[in-house]
């Protein structure tokens, strides 16, 4: 994986983190997350890279009292789960900037991106949704999932057509396609598609 698409990817694994807060360590998304985002790590710093032992090194929670007769309260287990995601974040942002010397991770050129006084969107999106479509037929995704995400593709696309965007549904589908990125981590190739369509959303949301 190069660099540029791993900062791409540590930059999906925070947004991930981020949206975690609201689960549990229990959670099966939040296994899931903690797994690739090591995978990551290691694809970008090895095994034994200073940044893979830190992630590693975590606790999400706290350790057993002293007496079997005693137990911490929801709220210290909450928080030593939250303190857990608050310093894997630092530690992928440490990461990005690390790998970020010399990367310039922008939108497309193709793209163009301009909001006027009144609030028109002009968008000059040059990204083929039929190479996306072609690319995600191509995965060994199950084809019921294949079906979801290019219907998901399909209605950001749909969106990003229309003159004035509804930054709420803009946050939503922002919030899908960073579970579709989530899916397809690991894999190359029109996964840069993706990656772009998700830099637009993030812009039109700060806009």
């Amino acid at each position: 994986m190069n660099r540029d698409l791993l900062v791409k990817t540590l930059k999906l694994h925070v947004e991930t983190a981020h949206s975690l807060k609201e689960l549990s360590r229990h959670n099966i998304n939040f296994q899931i997350w903690q797994e690739k985002t090591r995978e990551t790590l290691e694809r970008a710093f090895g095994p034994q890279g200073e940044m893979v032992k830190r992630f590693n090194s975590i606790k999400y929670h706290l350790p057993p009292k002293l007496h079997d007769d005693e137990s911490h309260d929801l709220a210290e287990i909450r928080q030593a789960y939250l303190s857990g995601l608050d310093k894997a974040i630092t530690i992928l942002m440490d990461s990005i900037k690390v790998l970020s010397d010399g990367v310039d991770v922008q939108l497309h050129p193709n793209c163009s991106l301009h909001c006027d006084t009144n609030g028109e969107l002009d968008l000059k999106l040059h990204l083929s949704f039929q190479d996306i479509v072609n690319y995600v037929d191509q995965t060994n995704l199950p084809k019921i999932e294949q079906k979801e995400i290019k219907e998901e593709l399909q209605q950001i696309y749909d969106l990003l057509s229309k003159k004035k965007l509804d930054q709420d549904k803009v946050k939503l589908h922002k919030s899908k396609l960073v579970g579709i990125l989530n899916s397809m981590v690991g894999k190359t190739g029109g996964i840069f598609l993706l990656y772009q369509l998700l830099e637009i959303l993030e812009t039109l949301i700060v806009m």
